[in-house]
């Protein structure tokens, strides 16, 4: 749990809790770790893979719409920003999973 509340920078206790009801809705299964006895694995059900599918359809249509309501110089544009936004993600992920001092 604590590798998962620093990944999501969240407190163990609010992690250990959003896990406890990921658990009871069946979204997620909690098993226990074959290598360490202290840890446990966390894998989505069929049914969290199926409601992630959904919200990533969704917000394809979502981004198809937009993006075919842009100019040819907007979508230029946006294409150059490309690099730059891979970097923040870049920075943005290590910034969260770097171990808090």
């Amino acid at each position: 749990m604590s590798t998962l509340a620093r990944d999501l920078g969240l407190h163990a206790s609010n992690a250990s809790t959003m896990v406890r009801g990921l658990v009871a809705r069946g979204l997620i299964h909690r098993d226990p770790d074959p290598h360490d006895r202290r840890s446990v694995q966390l894998r989505p059900t069929i049914n969290a893979i199926h409601a992630m599918a959904r919200i990533e359809n969704a917000w394809a249509e979502i981004f198809a719409d937009a993006l075919g309501s842009l100019s040819d110089k907007e979508r230029a544009a946006l294409a150059e920003a490309v690099p730059a936004l891979r970097a923040l993600g870049d920075s943005l992920r290590v910034r969260r999973t770097r171990p808090q001092s």
